[in-house]
């Protein structure tokens, strides 16, 4: 095994050397992105729990590249463009109560795909927002999905999310798969699991809060 400070200055070497290419080509910026973390996740999280997310943003990126002076200009780049391909500019020293609702949400997805993940888990992303936030967040999923080209897992109540970020739908009740199948076969299923949900039906193999 290499000792860690030839690893450092190996992977400083490599993104010095990606920054000169990159000076004029933002497009590739996400070259520079250290591979080894394989998935990322984002959670429901409330104004109070998410703090300063820029800079949980900046320590997430911190994992992939030894911190001196010389890179904070990576740095910076990095956390930049992961704000930019989910439409937030210019709120890189912005605090949540800064923010309205939907763009917390984005700031999370950006903190989520800045190592660049090839699995990333979405945990109610919708979830106490508005119809037009909801469909802006769902977009950007779909927006991600296709520029990172990671799996998206998705759980979600919301039928929306499922009819616009969804490819296939897994259907869990009670710990138990009741529905799989592609999003279209879902929305047209006969499963009376996944018809009860689709028509939110008091009628149907689920448990209501009335009985």
């Amino acid at each position: 095994l290499e000792k860690e400070d030839d690893l450092n200055t190996k992977m400083k070497k490599n993104i010095e050397a990606q920054l000169k290419e990159l000076e004029h080509d933002e497009k590739n910026l996400l070259n520079l992105y250290i591979k080894g973390k394989l998935n990322d996740a984002v959670y429901q999280t409330k104004q109070t729990e998410i703090e300063n997310d820029r800079a949980r943003l900046n320590k997430s990126a911190e994992q992939y590249i030894s911190i001196d002076k010389s890179m904070k200009e990576a740095l910076e780049k990095i956390v930049e463009y992961s704000l930019k391909i989910l439409g937030l500019k210019d709120i890189e020293h912005k605090y949540p109560s800064e923010l309205s609702g939907g763009m917390q949400k984005r700031v999370s997805f950006a903190r989520a795909v800045v190592t660049k993940p090839s699995i990333i888990l979405f945990d109610e992303p919708t979830a106490g927002l508005d119809p037009i936030s909801s469909t802006i967040i769902e977009d950007c999923i779909v927006e991600l999905k296709n520029k990172l080209n990671s799996t998206c897992v998705v759980v979600t109540h919301q039928l929306s999310t499922i009819k616009r970020a969804t490819d296939r739908i897994i259907m869990l009740y009670k710990g138990k798969i009741v529905f799989e199948g592609t999003t279209e076969e879902f929305l047209k299923a006969e499963n009376p699991y996944a018809k009860q949900f689709i028509e939110a039906s008091l009628t149907g193999p689920m448990d209501t809060l009335q009985e």
